[in-house]
């Protein structure tokens, strides 16, 4: 009979708090067998087994005991999600429970939707009995069916409602309808990238139609790590591609069994290099990596091979460019990674190197830098030309957003407004992508001396 109160026992199992590096399964239950079948013998058993160790197995009508068993991992916690049918009174008298038909009956015409949990006495009970059988904490949830997105929702709801915040998670998929797992995955990859602290491990799937035919009548567990691997790889690829952030990358080729220690060296300093807007050392440190991915080592992961094409976008693009158009491109890497300030720093450095490079000037040297600008902002001639005539004009916004931006605050409010930047630097940004590409600015040198322009503004 279901006992109507929590044992001590019960209550000291399950109050401790996931620490940050614990391991949590979470697990689907299914609907399977009545409870009468099961008592009958008509709900089989299998023996599973670790696909990477056939020797050790467990004989068991749940994936998750098997799992608790035989993996290495010493779980923390537990969380069964099932809908109201699901075979929740088969786990029961797994722990050799005498289960009480009635309240089993009153669970299986619960319906769903009305409840966020399954009746006291019976998730209570689960949590002893399980907990005791496993001896790990056991947590039993319901969950919908899943039959409009609203039901789908309500499953994100209760998913972020467990303690899932920090540490380690792995799901086991056997027993869950085919939406249940690719919405499970989806929503934990989700909790993974809000959640500093939150990882996953494992994915596993015990393949029971698998046995008869393929195992000699035993059902492998297979680890089913690539999924998420996966995940990881499209996470680091877009994280270095979309906003330069290279530590993703860095990590996973780190910890490949390839020699890519080099590449994750480069790919990292080439990240810090876009971050810090260290422009001087862009093309050099793209270049490098440029090399080291055309020159992968034979064994390295498929998927670094499958991202390589977008981890080379922007080293290709800037090797044979100039100096400034390879700083007018980091400009438009950093406008579209949402980096406005260094957009704004790098393409007010193009257009000094642009015109730089016409009077065939060091741009570091400080008389030379503060001369150009000056010429860029001043220069009375530049409506001689119609192609030139806004020139003055949208340099000298784009060195006030840049000052405000270098020199910020310095005892005094800024002297833009945000909204400014965001509103007029893409048309600035388009200006001088097509404007300092004109090979009229390589005939300034003959009009005008920028010994002319060597004073302070």
């Amino acid at each position: 009979m279901l006992p109507l109160m929590v044992s001590a026992e019960s209550l000291l199992l399950h109050s401790t708090t996931p620490m940050p590096d614990s391991d949590q399964l979470i697990l689907f239950i299914g609907k399977g067998p009545s409870y009468e079948q099961a008592q009958a013998g008509q709900y089989k058993e299998a023996t599973y087994f670790l696909a990477d160790r056939p020797k050790e197995t467990h004989e068991t009508p749940f994936v998750a005991e098997a799992l608790v068993r035989l993996t290495e991992t010493e779980f923390d916690r537990v969380h069964v999600l099932g809908t109201s049918d699901a075979m929740w009174g088969l786990l029961l008298a797994r722990t050799g429970l005498d289960v009480d038909d009635a309240a089993i009956d009153a669970l299986v015409q619960l319906e769903e939707g009305t409840r966020d949990s399954l009746p006291a006495v019976v998730r209570d009970e689960i949590r002893r009995a399980a907990g005791e059988h496993l001896g790990v904490a056991v947590d039993p949830h319901l969950i919908p069916v899943g039959r409009s997105s609203d039901e789908y929702w309500q499953i994100l709801d209760r998913l972020a409602g467990l303690d899932l915040e920090a540490g380690r998670v792995s799901v086991d998929l056997t027993h869950s309808l085919r939406s249940h797992p690719v919405f499970l995955l989806l929503a934990l990859a989700y909790f993974r990238a809000v959640r500093d602290g939150l990882s996953l491990g494992s994915v596993y799937y015990g393949a029971y139609v698998l046995a008869d035919e393929h195992f000699d009548g035993q059902a492998p567990i297979f680890d089913l790590r690539p999924m998420v691997e996966l995940l990881d790889w499209i996470d680091a690829a877009q994280a270095f591609d979309r906003y330069g952030d290279g530590a993703p990358l860095a990590r996973l080729l780190r910890d490949s069994d390839a020699e890519l220690g080099d590449l994750a060296q480069r790919a990292d300093y080439v990240s810090r290099v876009l971050q810090l807007n260290t422009l001087s050392k862009v093309k050099a440190n793209t270049r490098e990596l440029h090399s080291l991915l055309a020159d992968l080592p034979a064994d390295s992961p498929l998927p670094l091979e499958l991202i390589k094409p977008r981890l080379e976008r922007l080293p290709k693009t800037l090797q044979g460019q100039a100096q400034w158009e390879a700083t007018l491109t980091v400009a438009e890497e950093h406008w579209n990674s949402y980096r406005a300030g260094p957009a704004v720093l790098s393409t007010w450095e193009a257009v000094i190197e642009r015109l730089g490079a016409a009077f065939e000037v060091d741009v570091e040297a400080y008389e030379n830098h503060k001369a150009l600008a000056n010429l860029a902002t001043s220069w009375n001639r530049w409506g001689e030309r119609e192609e030139f005539s806004e020139f003055p004009d949208k340099a000298s916004v784009l060195r006030d957003y840049r000052n405000a931006i270098a020199h910020t605050r310095q005892g005094r409010d800024e002297s833009f407004q945000p909204n400014d930047v965001y509103r007029d630097f893409p048309g600035l940004l388009d200006y001088f992508q097509s404007t300092l590409k004109s090979n009229a600015l390589d005939r300034i040198p003959g009009v005008v001396s920028l010994d002319a322009f060597r004073y302070d503004s």
